[in-house]
């Protein structure tokens, strides 16, 4: 007999190995192109949709003396996990900025506003709470 938590692990088990396979699709645009900032527009001038099989993340950048100032990709980087991570002023060309990074792990993930991307996980985590605590 198959428990939920065996059955939950070999769904998962699946999935990320289809997802592995198909690689994984993330918006691109640097900031201050069309349709990057906010609020984004995928069919923005300036926004491209890459896929990958050496994707593992998707990637969307905020500096912080500018939140209009977005920039999205994929990055095969293990650093960046499903989440959230703040990054003290780094010089790039020109620029000297803190940046907030936010990384996620399905396709086209990286073009959903930081409000809505939070709102969604929570709403999917507390669906998936009362599934399991129900009898």
């Amino acid at each position: 007999m198959m428990t939920n938590t065996n059955f939950i692990l070999i769904a998962a088990i699946i999935m990320v190995i289809q997802h592995n396979a198909s690689g994984l699709t993330c918006y691109h645009c640097e900031f201050g192109r069309e349709g990057c900032g906010s609020p984004f527009n995928a069919k923005g001038a300036g926004v491209i949709q890459l896929n990958s099989s050496s994707y593992g993340y998707c990637v969307k950048q905020v500096y912080a003396s500018n939140t209009n100032a977005i920039s999205r990709d994929g990055t095969s980087n293990s650093a960046c996990s499903t989440g959230t991570i703040n990054v003290a002023a780094v010089t790039s060309g020109s620029i000297q900025d803190g940046y907030t990074v936010y990384c996620c792990s399905t396709d086209y993930c990286n073009g959903a506003s930081t409000k809505m991307t939070n709102l969604v996980l929570g709403l999917i985590s507390v669906m998936l709470s009362l599934f399991f605590l129900r009898k």
